[in-house]
């Protein structure tokens, strides 16, 4: 017997709703814990929405050509895309499968249905990813990542972030927490403007 997965990879794809799509990818990537059917779901995602490389073919994350279309994206469109690759990216299982993922936001396809919240968000999620790994590579790697965060106008000043009672209330809050352990393993610390690092604990200036 078809799981419900099988069964929407083998159906028409016109005939599947969005949220329908949705809903399954994150089933199987944030409660089964099964990336690879939720990468297969994704390319589905991809078809639905009518996404192309140059040569007509239908996207696919392993297709390293952009991918677009001619028409107008729906809101709906454009919101399950973009919460369907952050996703895939949060729930990766290896930094290098998560890297994969940001990379074809960023490099393969273009606004709108790449924004910048969206970048930010799988920003983020591939820090907690790399940080995660228990590989001394990919700590050294993950901060290339940091890095990145801080260039597009990031903060890391968690002094700062921790003035309301929840941590986690903007994606610079979320940022400067997914961070620490990378900037630890470094012995790197914050500047006082949380902009950039430094390899000395900023001292709190004497009045």
């Amino acid at each position: 017997m078809l799981s419900y997965t099988e069964e929407l990879l083998e159906r028409n794809v016109r005939s599947i709703p969005l949220n329908v799509l949705m809903r399954q990818l994150l089933e199987e990537s944030r409660s089964r814990g099964d990336i690879e059917a939720a990468e297969l779901l994704f390319n589905r995602l991809l078809q639905k929405l009518e996404l192309e490389d140059p040569f007509g073919r239908a996207g696919d994350l392993n297709n390293p050509s952009k991918v677009s279309r001619q028409r107008p994206f729906t809101q709906e469109e454009l919101s399950t895309f973009r919460k369907s690759i952050a996703t895939l990216v949060r729930y990766s299982k290896n930094p290098e499968r998560a890297r994969k993922y940001t990379l074809f936001l960023l490099t393969q396809t273009d606004p709108p249905l790449r924004d910048q919240h969206t970048e930010i968000t799988c920003l983020i999620n591939i820090i907690y990813v790399y940080c995660n790994s228990g590989s001394s590579e990919h700590m050294k790697q993950g901060l290339d990542f940091v890095k990145l965060g801080l260039e597009r106008g990031l903060k890391l000043n968690t002094s700062q972030n921790n003035t309301t009672h929840s941590p986690f209330r903007d994606q610079a809050s979320v940022f400067a927490t997914v961070s620490l352990k990378i900037l630890r393993y470094h012995h790197l610390y914050p500047s006082p403007d949380g902009l950039h690092l430094q390899d000395r604990p900023a001292h709190p200036r004497r009045v």
